[in-house]
């Protein structure tokens, strides 16, 4: 019967899906809205659990009856083998098996799937849209200052070779969540190395991290808290902050300009009066 609970201390959500569950965890919770159209917010050190969906970030925005779910600051999404980064994460889940269903990444987008060799298979670029299916990446698009790293293996799983390619825009199409066709669709450039020449120098995109200490494996995980995250997060804050006051700034200097270029012309019509 209420319309809203702020909950603090050690809160905890549980949403219960046919015979899975999901478990959310952050220092502060608020739930708004009737059951139907049900919003949830949680606040800093924001950890979430299920079996085959895992997620961390610093502030996160669910809407329930559309199944969507929105992550800030700093983010990370964990679907089976595959990490996503970004500057913020929105995803979509089935309503009723909350299932993953598709994605969007914005900004500084980067995709990394830790290989057999140790290697990394890796996208990256401005923007990523993904489309999901039986909870498996079914295909990616990448959009603006498009890169990759592949390790392409043959059908027995042998490493024939390692790509590395830039592009401006990319497709990436999986089966059975294995990528079966890469399409560059605008100026690519790149190479495939022998497994035994590819350059160690050029194994890491730039901005590659690999997070996976940071995972919650367990539903008990999501109370941890990881080291170097007030850093990075207070970080993110006070460059959030910098760039909302210069946008103030700009905005008075940019109505300053307009007042006065107001002003001249009522000044004009003066001067005109006044010689009548």
């Amino acid at each position: 019967a209420l319309d809203s609970v702020f909950v603090v201390g050690k809160p905890t959500a549980i949403s219960l899906v046919e015979k899975d569950s999901s478990f959310l965890h952050g220092d502060t919770l608020l739930v708004t809205g009737k059951p139907n159209f049900r919003i949830v917010r949680a606040f800093h050190h924001v950890k979430f659990f299920k079996k085959d969906l895992q997620g961390k970030c610093d502030s996160l925005y669910a809407v329930e009856a559309l199944g969507l779910t929105k992550m800030y600051r700093n983010p990370v999404l964990w679907s089976k083998e595959n990490q996503i980064t970004g500057d913020s994460i929105y995803f979509l889940s089935n309503k009723e098996t909350e299932t993953l269903d598709s994605l969007k990444v914005y900004n500084h987008a980067f995709v990394v799937k830790k290989d057999s060799t140790d290697g990394f298979s890796q996208i990256k670029g401005r923007n990523l849209f993904g489309k999901f299916k039986d909870q498996e990446l079914e295909n990616i698009h990448v959009y603006g200052n498009s890169e990759m790293i592949n390790y392409n293996r043959n059908e027995k799983k042998e490493l024939l070779g390692i790509t590395k390619m830039s592009c401006s825009d990319m497709e990436f199409l999986f089966e059975k969540g294995e990528l079966h066709i890469i399409r560059f669709l605008t100026s690519p450039s790149g190479k495939t190395y022998p497994p035994s020449k590819f350059p160690e120098s050029e194994a890491q995109l730039q901005g590659f991290i690999w997070r996976q200490e940071e995972r919650p494996l367990t539903k008990n995980d999501i109370y941890r808290h990881d080291k170097g995250d007030e850093a990075i997060i207070n970080a993110i804050r006070k460059a959030e902050s910098k760039a909302r006051t210069e946008k103030i700034e700009d905005l008075q200097k940019e109505k300053r300009i307009q007042n006065k270029k107001k002003k001249k012309p009522d000044e004009k019509d003066k001067e005109e009066s006044g010689k009548i």
